[in-house]
């Protein structure tokens, strides 16, 4: 059965794109990217509806494709946009156009991001895998 995961925006400045995913009654939060016109590698993605792939690579194990619209998961499709992922990052320069999680959003060493985001990960892979076909649904109230 399908069912929709819900990525609410909640706010930006010049470092990054806050939001709050909904799955179930749980949230969690996310720090992407400011928005950069869709531009690969540095722009949060764009709000829409899109499927979610459990990815597993060398560099981010476990983690969540983000597939639709612009965005695809391999370069060779020919899509503006490929291997947008949800993954284990604490601040979005650590992000290169994916979505970190954690349980909070804090100030870690005098910079804002989310913590604890590999437990955090761990626990949404979880939830999404006990889901057939999960979509992600990107909103903003910014």
């Amino acid at each position: 059965m399908t069912q929709i995961v819900r990525l609410e925006r909640f706010g930006h400045d010049v470092y990054a794109t806050w939001g709050r995913l909904y799955i179930w009654g749980d949230i969690f939060f996310t720090v992407e990217r400011p928005w950069a016109h869709n531009r690969p590698n540095e722009s949060c993605i764009p709000t829409g509806m899109y499927h979610l792939k459990r990815h597993d690579s060398e560099a981010h194990p476990a983690s969540w494709a983000i597939i639709g619209d612009s965005v695809s998961l391999y370069e060779f499709e020919n899509m503006p946009r490929f291997g947008c992922l949800i993954h284990p990052a604490n601040f979005a320069l650590e992000v290169e156009g994916c979505i970190a999680v954690g349980n909070s959003i804090a100030n870690i060493g005098g910079v804002v991001g989310v913590t604890s985001s590999t437990s955090t990960l761990a626990r949404i892979d979880a939830m999404l895998l006990q889901i057939e076909n999960p979509l992600l649904e990107i909103t903003s109230n910014r």
